[in-house]
């Protein structure tokens, strides 16, 4: 998701591959936090350009896949978290979003 907002080289093989797919809103904040280290840490984005990057975050990618509430598979996650003893409860919420 990181490449469609960031153009950067294939973002567009991988925007026809997402297109109508699904994922949690958790995503949102992951790709958000991808730009902030792309702006801050290794200087590859403009403030400007994180910025609007940000606005295609909150825009875009709700337009191109279906974008789940983490809370909605919370209780599900949580099972499968205490079941497998992965106390990773960001993985669980994804598999359990793949249903």
């Amino acid at each position: 998701m990181v490449k469609i907002i960031t153009k950067e080289l294939g973002w567009e093989k991988l925007e026809e591959l997402l297109r109508g797919g699904e994922t949690l809103d958790l995503a949102l904040v992951e790709v958000s936090n991808a730009i902030w280290k792309k702006t801050v840490l290794l200087g590859m984005m403009k403030y400007e350009d994180s910025i609007i990057a940000l606005k295609a975050v909150k825009e875009l990618l709700p337009q191109l896949l279906v974008v789940h509430k983490s809370v909605d598979f919370l209780q599900r996650a949580m099972e499968i978290s205490l079941k497998e003893k992965n106390t990773n409860l960001r993985f669980a919420l994804h598999c359990t979003c793949r249903r």
